[in-house]
This record gives structure tokens, sequence and C-alpha cells, in this order.
């Protein structure tokens, strides 16, 4: 497999069959798991399109398959609070499908959404 990027927990390949997908291997399968965790509550929440979404995890949590998305040198300037921390480093942002999205978010990011409130229209 051919490795794209790495980063302090894990190292982000090739997918070998779809190149459109990216494959990301931690030792410790915590980052993983939490960032697939992180995707089916922004989903569920209806907030996932500000996220590359997390195709498939393997048992172990160790290996994790994400769509790919294309490097970007900004981010956005409109980001939810919930993505806030972190959310000034371009290498965690990727263009995906036209948007802007996060591609790492296996850090404090489930916590925050958990917490979420979106503001209603009067407090804007």
């Amino acid at each position: 497999m051919n490795l794209i990027a790495e980063g302090g927990h894990r190292r982000v390949f090739e997918h070998p069959d779809n190149p459109n997908w990216v494959i990301k291997i931690a030792e410790n399968p915590h980052y993983n798991r939490t960032e697939m965790e992180t995707w089916k509550l922004a989903s569920e929440l209806g907030l996932d399109d500000w996220l590359i979404p997390c195709i498939e995890i393997s048992e172990d949590g160790k290996t994790l398959i994400q769509e790919r998305g294309e490097t970007v040198k900004e981010v956005p300037k409109d980001i939810p609070d919930w993505l806030k921390p972190d959310s000034n480093i371009a290498r965690q942002w990727k263009l995906h499908k036209g948007k802007i999205k996060k591609c790492d978010y296996d850090h404090n990011e489930r916590g925050l959404l958990e917490n979420y409130q979106p503001m209603s229209d009067s407090k804007r």
C-alpha cells in the first residue's frame, strides 16, 4: 500500500481497490474507534456534512476505511463550535464532493458533539 500521510497517531494509505477511499491504520485502536463513533453520531444528528465519511472499521479497531478528499491550504471560516478545537490545522481538512470537510476527527470532537446545542434562529 502507498503511504500518503502520517500523523501523531495514525498512518494513512491509498486503498488498493478503490481510489476514492483511504485506509487509516492506528497502533492504538482508540483513535479509529473514536473517529467512527463521531461519524455515526454526527450522522444521527444531521451534522455529517462537515465530516468526510467513514466507511468501515475492522473488528480490532486498528484499520479504518474513509472516503478520500483532496488537499486544501486553508480551513473553512464558518466552522461550527463542536469542530473548533484543532480546526486551524489545514492538514485535518480536505475538499470532498465540493465542500471542505474535516478528515481527521479522532480527538475531542465526539464529546463536543454530544453536548452540541445549535443556536435557535432567535439567538443568531
